[in-house]
């Protein structure tokens, strides 16, 4: 089960969802591909092929801010685990590499402060709601 966030601009009332976690339809791979770009999808693809039965999976919705283009969205990111290893593939977030993946309290709580990217104004985040 995942958390709904509503981020609403203090000002202009645009309103972003962001949707943390995971849903009861996330447990088969081939439903979870269909969330990654082609570069990642070949990416788990090759990783699970070169041994399944080694390699499992978990998924999991991320809530990513972008440094460059200063948005922020849910990231889809599935983590391959071997015997030594942890291995998180995320989607392409717009093209951007230099995202920072924030816990949702921060967001919540309001020590990470967002503006709304309409009109510059401060954004306020609340919980409105689980989804499956």
């Amino acid at each position: 089960m995942g958390r709904i966030i509503t981020c609403k601009c203090d000002s202009c009332d645009k309103q972003i969802e962001l949707y943390e976690g995971q849903g009861i339809r996330d447990n088969k791979i081939d439903h979870i591909l269909a969330y990654f770009d082609t570069t990642s999808k070949t990416k788990i693809q090759n990783a699970l092929s070169k041994n399944s039965k080694a390699i499992k999976w978990s998924f999991y919705r991320q809530i990513a801010y972008s440094n460059v283009g200063h948005t922020i969205k849910s990231v889809p990111t599935l983590f391959l685990t071997d015997e030594k290893t942890v291995t998180p593939i995320e989607t392409i977030y717009d093209g951007d590499k230099d995202i920072e993946f924030l816990p949702a309290e921060k967001l919540l709580n309001g020590s990470f402060h967002y503006v709304c990217p309409d009109c510059g104004k401060k954004m306020t985040c609340i919980m409105t709601g689980f989804w499956d």
